[in-house]
């Protein structure tokens, strides 16, 4: 068990609000790679309106005993002074070879406004396949399809309700050490369905990266896409350059400036695509780093996401 206390601040430089939080959390093992965990926090608002103090608690199951598969559930329900909300997450790898891996993730999410009983829901299904190249080492690919569901009628006059479907194509080719090449494809299809009116849009992306790693801890890389709306007349380029640094093992800062530019948050993935300069940071880690971190703590998001 662990007894844990913070100090946070959110948009301090607009004065936003300072909280106080403190909570309990414990993992217990049921049996060899079983292992449950809770935990509860209590948030207290110091200053500022105040509206996030809440209480939440939270249980997680995790399976890493079979060498084939692993999985993990969350369950957290958080009650604050004029909201109530619920996060429901279900993840699971199963390796089917020694180059491929199956991967499935959903993520549910409610929160309700206790005095008006409205709602914003968002939930996301994710499924995928990757495959790495064990062999010679230079090859990794994915291919995964997410469908989302977004409603929301807590703001007076508006009803929200869209879902989007994507699908994605991933792949990195290293034909030597200072070498990766990456390249992208991504197609979504959005329908709109908010205060009674319906709308559809669909889009597609194709893009690619060069990296070069021209000294120890430098590298230099040209990146390029290209994003399609309805029809071949609708379209928008992406160009641009970065510089990265190693600071530290597996962590990386890069600063960059891209000529051209667009703006879809959907098929963006993980590159900044509009227009202007911008820094990257970027960190390679596996589940063997956050081993020592509680994997159930409220709002953890990064312990959620490494697995």
């Amino acid at each position: 068990g662990r007894i844990f206390s913070e100090y946070r601040i959110r948009d301090a430089i607009s004065g936003g609000d300072a909280e106080a939080a403190i909570g309990l959390k414990n993992l217990w093992t049921l049996a060899p790679g079983l292992r449950l965990g809770t935990s509860v926090e209590r948030v207290h608002a110091l200053s500022g309106k105040g509206q996030n103090e809440n209480t939440a608690g939270a249980l997680a199951l995790e399976y890493t005993a079979n060498p084939l598969w692993k999985g993990s559930t969350r369950l957290e329900i958080r009650d604050a002074s004029t909201t109530e909300s619920l996060l429901f997450t279900v993840g699971l790898a199963a390796k089917l070879n020694r180059d491929w891996t199956a991967l499935a993730r959903n993520a549910y999410s409610l929160q309700r406004a206790k005095e008006s009983g409205a709602e914003r829901v968002v939930e996301r299904m994710q499924a995928g396949l990757a495959w790495r190249d064990t062999d010679t080492n230079r090859w990794n690919a994915l291919g995964r399809i997410e469908h989302r569901l977004e409603s929301d009628d807590t703001q007076d006059g508006l009803q929200l309700k869209s879902t989007t479907t994507l699908v994605s194509l991933h792949a990195d080719w290293q034909p030597s050490r200072p070498f990766l090449v990456s390249g992208r494809y991504a197609a979504k299809w959005t329908t709109d369905k908010s205060n009674g009116l319906s709308s559809k849009y669909r889009a597609q992306v194709i893009g690619a990266r060069a990296t070069w790693e021209f000294a120890p801890r430098w590298d230099f890389g040209l990146v390029t896409s290209l994003l399609v709306g309805e029809n071949l007349d609708s379209r928008h380029y992406g160009v641009g350059v970065e510089l990265g640094y190693l600071v530290a093992t597996n962590l990386w800062v890069s600063a960059g400036y891209n000529f051209f530019g667009y703006r879809d948050a959907d098929l963006a993935g993980a590159d900044y695509t509009a227009r202007g300069p911008f820094v990257r940071l970027r960190y390679k880690f596996d589940e063997s780093l956050l081993e020592s971190v509680g994997a159930v703590r409220p709002g953890n998001k990064v312990a959620e996401a490494s697995r």
